[in-house]
């Protein structure tokens, strides 16, 4: 959360450095624009409407995640339309970067499950 203790889910910030604009994408005009300016109009990135997101969403937690608050998260849902939540998960003594390093990986049963349940004929 921000320090006025709203959440944000904004779009990537480009910031300065504009090698990462997406093809197509105007590049600053002046040295002194920044690359949010040529991107959004704003020095500031829009904030995603969640409410548009008709994709199932899962949610996997760490009981410690320090990064990912347990009030963020439930901000985060509330904001999803009804019904595209299908799964929580929560790992006792994981936290945010666990998902990204561990080499257990004591999510991967449930991720893989949730890959087949809503990709059908894919693999």
């Amino acid at each position: 959360m921000h320090q006025d203790g709203k959440l944000r889910l904004q779009k990537y910030s480009f910031g300065n450095n504009c090698i990462n604009l997406l093809l197509g994408a105007t590049f600053p005009r002046s040295f002194y624009e920044s690359c949010n300016m040529a991107r959004y109009g704003s020095e500031t990135p829009p904030e995603y409407d969640l409410s548009r997101i008709i994709a199932p969403q899962a949610f996997f937690l760490g009981s410690i995640d320090i990064m990912s608050t347990p009030e963020d998260v439930a901000e985060q849902q509330r904001r999803l339309r009804p019904g595209v939540i299908v799964a929580q998960y929560i790992y006792k003594r994981l936290s945010h970067m666990d998902f990204v390093w561990d080499r257990n990986a004591q999510y991967k049963r449930e991720m893989v499950d949730l890959i087949y349940r809503f990709s059908p004929g894919t693999f």
